[in-house]
């Protein structure tokens, strides 16, 4: 008998309600959904890896790689015509092509082109990164002006120019098809300093995430722990791991989803934002004035204003816990 059989039985016989049965169905819903990607992306990784060790590029033929390029993002440039790239030493800091026109990251201090409607103001510029597999350090460097980046894996990091801002992707400077996918699968631990200002756009399968004076930051994380510190805007969503957040909100409009795992959230004292906050299995802890959570079977909620509300922040936990403190220091 399955879980959810289980639960349906429990609800004939009496022990929990209707209500109650179908909350716990549709938790049990979230939990495998989540369950059957991260066995599907192992599963992904490992056919690869034992179809390149195989030497049998057409395994893969049939199956789509790990989304490391999308329609919008520019071609890779070992598809050009004119042949591979030049070689570059691996593992060393990399710098972005020569951009035909150079765009300048917003300046310390300056006001915001318009009152941001998202998690980041209108015109921000981001910094858009895919990973496989691999932890990711991230910090942010007032005397760049384009984002660097070092790696430990066995290939060279390409930082170029995007419609929006940069984008960080690998390249195998020379060698097989087998190389190359070889690159994509084995991209290592990143290192990276990004310039002021410029956001962080992130889709990552498996690593832990660490951010220091980032501004914005949005993407999905299938598994593994975020911890960032300085954001003034988020939008993102985990699939199984914790979250720990500490965050100056006083405009926009902010997201956290978190499908396993635990979410701690520091508010800075002058934030302004309107909070709510459901942890469909688990509880919520808050030590924000003024802010109470209310209790249900299987969970619990919350709902009210730190300051005048400003922005809004949406956090919803589908098993685990949801702490709201304020930021000390």
């Amino acid at each position: 008998m399955s879980d959810i059989e289980r639960v349906r039985q429990m609800v004939k016989d009496g022990r929990i309600t209707e209500a109650e049965g179908e909350q716990l169905i549709g938790v049990l819903g979230s939990a495998n959904a989540a369950d059957n990607e991260l066995q599907a992306a192992g599963e992904q990784i490992d056919a690869e890896a034992r179809a390149i060790e195989a030497g049998n590029p057409r395994h893969l033929a049939g199956a789509p790689l790990p989304p490391f390029e999308t329609d919008n993002q520019l071609p890779d440039a070992q598809s050009g015509a004119d042949g591979p790239p030049a070689p570059r030493s691996a593992n060393t800091p990399t710098a972005p092509a020569a951009p035909a026109a150079p765009v300048a990251p917003p300046a310390p201090g300056a006001p915001a082109a318009s009152a941001p409607t998202g998690s980041a103001p209108a015109g921000t510029r981001w910094v858009s990164l895919q990973m496989l597999a691999g932890d990711l350090d991230v910090v942010v460097d007032d005397a760049i002006d384009q984002p660097e980046v070092e790696s430990d894996g066995p290939v060279d990091v390409i930082v170029e120019r995007s419609d929006d801002g940069f984008r960080v992707r690998w390249d195998q400077p020379s060698g097989t098809f087998l190389d190359k996918m070889i690159g994509k699968l084995r991209s290592g631990n990143l290192r990276m300093r990004l310039p002021t200002g410029y956001g962080l756009d992130l889709a990552a399968t498996a690593g832990d995430v660490d951010l220091v004076g980032v501004p914005y930051l949005r993407g999905h994380l299938t598994a593994g722990d975020l911890d960032a510190t300085g954001l003034r805007g988020i939008d993102f969503t985990s699939r199984a791991g914790d979250i720990e957040v500490e965050a100056e909100l006083t405009s926009g409009s902010h997201r956290l989803s978190v499908t396993a795992g635990n979410v701690v959230l520091k508010l800075a004292p002058n934030s302004s934002v309107a909070i709510k906050a459901d942890a469909s299995i688990g509880d919520i802890s808050s030590r924000l004035p003024d802010l109470k959570t209310s209790s249900r079977s299987l969970g619990e909620s919350l709902a009210g204003n730190y300051g005048a509300g400003a922005a809004t922040l949406d956090v919803a936990v589908t098993t685990g816990s949801i702490k709201l403190d304020v930021r000390r220091g």
